[in-house]
């Protein structure tokens, strides 16, 4: 019972195990999903759904300029001014959507030009839900700022459902193709999101003083931020952007099946730098210090365990749900496994730079691995095809980690956090649960 009351209650620990155990679930239906569009589409339909699905993924870090982080930021700095924050970056977000959205839908033609005229359409559709899109991210940082992450793990949840619901019904009715299943991922979190504002409204009076000096305070913050979104989506999608262009649509739904599959570990590193972030932000640095520790040795040691045991079953795991045509992406999986638990500790050991207030370190680190990266892609996937695309993923992130610990040492004067769980964590986690 007190282990249930800890669980269900408040406080920051507590948040982090609600929201591991939320993206957990997610982690199973997101598995479920893939499987469905895998065996129904198959490696050529998957790969185009892939690429269409690929540009909005890329585009919503960089369009949304460093505004979602500079929100929670700001608000927790200043509360009483959270509206009018929220407002302006709202106002903002629907303004670069809609330019850059439509200025990627007329570049689909030339992006997508070895794809049928169907898929081409299909992402230009998606592109131009861009500025709600945005609007999205924005409503979901304002939960964050409040410490609400019960509900975000709720939606989380309930838009991992719908899109597993609207595949299989499609799939049932023998109506799924690459473009609709690329848009049951893309439309349940829209309305979820609108739901999830209206709740809002209330907390939220509109208020739109000082418009022009609230816009220079987000994007104060928000600029030195908006390297790390930037650098890090290109460096999280440059395999696929570039891997487009150099493989077949079969070639490239082998490798998107085995990196997404792989990349869903990323959900439990993400559940402690959800809640980390609004914890650290604006606080001592040797409190950053601390909170950023702890979470960087439980997350790393949990996931790292959990990729041991699926490295070990995927070769019988993945041509039996995906199917015999899956069967080759086994042998990149267990690189991509690696790749992924390096990423994921990469992404909560940042959080002591986004707390101590240097965002920009995180932005310098993913360009030295993206500067790695790309010139591996192009020496090793015409060579080595899927396998040398693994390769050079792993081998960048495995340098911005080396960055990272660095730039420790210089820049805060301390050890970078560790990666694997002490005993010590172990007893308070104990008494945390049972206190």
């Amino acid at each position: 019972m007190k282990a249930l009351r800890f669980i269900f209650g408040g406080g920051s620990t507590a948040a982090a195990v609600q929201t591991f155990g939320a993206r957990v679930i997610i982690l199973g239906m997101n598995l479920l999903t893939g499987i469905v569009t895998a065996n129904l589409l198959g490696p050529e339909g998957r790969g185009e759904q892939g690429a269409m699905a690929l540009w909005p993924s890329v585009l919503m870090p960089i369009l949304a300029i460093g505004l979602p982080m500079s929100l929670v930021y700001n608000w927790r700095k200043s509360e009483r001014f959270g509206p009018d924050f929220f407002y302006a970056a709202i106002a903002v977000s629907l303004a670069v959507g809609t330019v850059g959205g439509g200025a990627a839908a007329l570049a689909m033609p030339w992006l997508l030009g070895g794809y049928d005229p169907e898929v081409v359409a299909g992402a230009q559709g998606l592109v131009l839900l861009m500025p709600f899109m945005l609007c999205n991210t924005l409503v979901y940082s304002v939960y964050e700022a409040l410490g609400r992450f019960r509900w975000i793990n709720i939606v989380m949840l309930g838009q991992t459902l719908a899109t597993l619901v609207l595949l299989a019904v499609l799939g049932w009715m023998g109506e799924l193709t690459a473009v609709r299943s690329a848009y049951c991922y893309a439309l349940p979190p829209l309305v979820l999101a609108l739901v999830s504002g209206l709740r809002l409204l209330p907390r939220l009076p509109v208020r739109l003083r000082h418009l022009r000096g609230t816009v220079r305070r987000l994007h104060g913050y928000g600029w030195r931020s908006y390297g790390i979104e930037f650098m890090g989506v290109i460096s999280s999608y440059i395999d696929q952007l570039l891997l487009v262009a150099l493989l077949a649509p079969a070639e490239l739904g082998l490798y998107v099946v085995a990196a997404s599959l792989a990349r869903m570990l990323h959900m439990i590193s993400g559940s402690a730098a959800v809640v980390l972030f609004p914890k650290v932000a604006a606080q001592p640095l040797d409190d950053v210090i601390t909170y950023v520790s702890l979470s960087s040795r439980v997350a790393t040691t949990a996931t790292g365990l959990l990729a041991i045991g699926i490295a070990l079953v995927a070769p019988v795991m993945l041509p039996f749900i995906y199917g015999a045509d899956f069967a080759p992406a086994t042998r990149i999986f267990p690189i991509l496994l690696a790749e992924a638990v390096l990423t994921g500790s990469i992404r909560i050991i940042g959080q002591g730079f986004m707390g101590a207030g240097r965002p920009g370190v995180i932005a310098w680190a993913q360009g030295v691995g993206l500067a790695c990266v790309v010139p591996l892609l192009w020496v090793l996937v015409p060579a080595y095809g899927v396998m040398g695309a693994a390769a050079s993923m792993l081998l960048a992130t495995i340098v911005r980690l080396a960055f990272i610990a660095v730039a420790y040492e210089l820049l805060l004067s301390r050890r970078m956090p560790g990666l694997i769980m002490r005993r010590s964590d172990v007893n308070f986690l104990y008494r945390r649960f049972v206190n």
